[in-house]
């Protein structure tokens, strides 16, 4: 709020008024201010970084090191952001989050959101970066298994990671196309992740796991004998986990989203340059993750397959001048396979707000030789 301007205020001409005292009392005024803002520079430093919350619909682990590896190499510090990296339980858990905006950004499979659309309830959200062109989700076995196909699975129990996980639409949809209905001819089973749920099926209480693909490598690394059973044609092409944003963002925060998404790139393309270098990263990202200093060569040794897993996933036939890219036959495919296994009921949807690939060019505006640069500079 302003005062009046000097020469009209009510102390003008009035007796009493000591003009030297005021002068003073305004010089002393206006060192106490800066001295108060000098004391406060460190915190407007601090608040020139603005504060975005990335949500991840699992735990997050070793093999995502290329999805945090940004954040380790200052990428999104210099893009002015402060990212929390934050993990759900599932897709259906994350995606409310996203729309109340307590989470900025989620990495989530394109499943949810698509039959919220056909419902005629469409959830506020935008996808502006596709994270894994390759689908990620799979179905195994035991080795010495009678299932020989999904078509196998009447009267069976299959386990999956949590019902709140987002594949579990396309997962019902593979099934129907094989004549299998949910949870009438199959039992499907919550199970979890890691040894507890890989028991389960060695065990013989699930007959079938259907998990991602770098939870089924890690069994494989702990030594169980698996057999992969296919996936129907017209789904093994599907998009997988990408990174959706609340609608009102990409109006109202453009700058954030790209600078977020140009960030991640370079993250995951310098995870691409030097795998190990990346992993050994994530232990700066979760201290507790870090092995006995006698074991880390082991732990390398276990690791960096199933994080070679998640870099096919991500990588494999992509444009590397433009990674993120959403291929719009990839949703279409996507509601073709929801349609034909009857988790929809027409394939007759707008998907046009789904996703917008507008972000793509300045996300890849960036010096790969820079990132090659840093990378070999890096711990």
């Amino acid at each position: 709020m302003r005062g009046p301007a000097h020469g009209t205020g009510p102390t003008q001409g009035l007796p009493g008024i000591n003009r030297q005292g005021e002068k003073m009392r305004a010089n002393l005024l206006l060192k106490a201010a800066c001295a108060a803002i000098v004391a406060c520079l460190p915190a407007f430093a601090a608040s020139a970084q603005t504060k975005v919350v990335a949500g991840i619909p699992s735990p997050i682990v070793p093999y995502m090191a290329g999805v945090v590896y940004a954040k380790d190499l200052g990428f999104y510090k210099e893009e002015g952001l402060e990212v929390e990296f934050v993990s759900v339980q599932g897709s259906g858990v994350l995606i409310p989050q996203i729309v109340n905006k307590a989470v900025t950004f989620g990495l989530i499979v394109p499943e949810l959101p698509t039959l919220a659309i056909a419902k005629g309830e469409p959830y506020p959200l935008t996808f502006f970066y596709g994270g894994y062109p390759n689908f990620l989700w799979e179905f195994v076995v035991p080795e010495n298994s009678p299932i020989k196909s999904l078509a196998d699975m009447k009267g069976k129990k299959m386990g999956v990671g949590a019902l709140a996980f987002g594949n579990i639409p396309i997962s019902k949809a593979m099934l129907a196309s094989q004549g299998v209905t949910w949870m009438k001819d199959v039992e499907v089973l919550p199970v979890g992740l890691g040894p507890a749920a890989w028991k389960r099926l060695t065990d013989g209480e699930i007959d079938l796991l259907n998990l991602f693909a770098h939870e089924h490598q890690r069994m494989v690394l702990s030594g169980i004998k698996l057999r992969w059973i296919p996936v129907p044609g017209g789904y093994d092409k599907l998009l997988s986990n990408s990174w959706i944003t609340h609608s009102d963002n990409i109006k109202d925060n453009p700058k954030v989203i790209e600078g977020f998404g140009r960030a991640y790139a370079k993250g995951y393309y310098a995870c691409t340059l030097d795998p190990e270098k990346c992993l050994r990263a994530f232990w700066r990202f979760d201290p507790a993750s870090k092995p006995a200093a006698d074991k880390e060569a082991e732990w390398i040794k276990t690791n960096l397959p199933v994080l070679m897993v998640d870099i096919n996933k991500a990588m494999t036939g992509i444009d590397q001048s433009k990674m993120g890219a959403i291929n719009p036959e990839s949703i279409k495919q996507l509601v073709a396979a929801l349609k034909a296994g009857e988790v929809i009921p027409s394939d007759q949807i707008d998907v046009s707000h789904l996703y917008t690939n507008s972000f793509i060019p300045k996300i890849n505006d960036f010096d790969r030789a820079a990132v090659k640069a840093t990378v070999q500079k890096a711990p």
